[in-house]
Formats: structure tokens, sequence, C-alpha cells
């Protein structure tokens, strides 16, 4: 008997569960991408599973929010439509260390609380910012 096909169905469901573990992590790590530039029509369209809601600001000022697992996500507009600024609301410490992590690995470091994200389109900004009142956010802006 060939072993070599009692060992076919083994390696495909491995090959499944990889598949989806790494799809799975994909998804969750996006949602901390900033989505600058892209209009409130292709966010909406993105995260209309997770419940995605236009809100008001004190100042009077639309955006749209979306509360996903680590963090919650705020989408501000230009006068054209595009996400000029994401605000990243981590909700515990151990998102706010991830979402360190990923800017550490995937952009240029500036400082303890600063990175710059270089893509095709053009550069990205990333800020950690400490409120007095004890909390913490990401501001991102092109």
């Amino acid at each position: 008997m060939d072993k070599s096909n009692n060992t076919k169905p083994v390696k495909s469901l491995f090959a499944v569960i990889f598949a989806l573990f790494i799809a799975a992590g994909t998804v969750e790590t996006s949602y901390a991408q900033a989505r600058i530039g892209s209009t409130s029509y292709d966010i909406i369209s993105e995260f209309r599973s997770e419940g995605i809601t236009w809100q008001t600001a004190n100042d009077g000022e639309k955006y749209l929010a979306c509360n996903l697992t680590r963090a919650f996500v705020c989408y501000f507009f230009d006068d054209d439509d595009r996400c000029s600024l994401t605000l990243v609301f981590p909700k515990r410490q151990g998102d706010l260390n991830f979402y360190c992590q990923k800017y550490n690995d995937e952009a240029v470091i500036i400082s303890d609380t600063k990175w710059k994200l270089y893509l095709k389109e053009g550069i990205l900004n990333i800020e950690l910012i400490y409120t007095d009142e004890g909390s913490y956010f990401f501001r991102i802006w092109e």
C-alpha cells in the first residue's frame, strides 16, 4: 500500500486549518489599518457586518465608528468624503501592546509613541496619545 495516499487527507486538513488561522489573523490586524483615502461608502461596505455606524462629535462633525474585537475605531472624512483621520482606541492593555508591536514591525519607528508607514499611496503618520485621564489611543493621518 502506498503511504503517500494515507497522508493526503491529513496534509489537506492541515492546509485548511493553517489557511483559516492566517485568515483570522489577517482580519484582526486589518482592523487597525487606517483606511486613509477610502470613501465612507468603502469603509461602511467593509465593516457592515461589524455594526459600523455614523456618529456625531461634540463639535458637530460626523464620523464613522466601529466597535471591533481589539479596539473602538473612528473614521473622519474630508470635504471630498475621503478618510483623512483615523482614531484607534485599544480596549485593553494587551490590545495596546498588540498595536504597538504591529506598528514596530510594519512602520519606521520615530519615537516610543510615533511611527511612519511608507506606502505606495503616501506616508501615514501614527501617534500614540496618552490622555490626562489615563486612557490612550492612536491617531493616524496622512
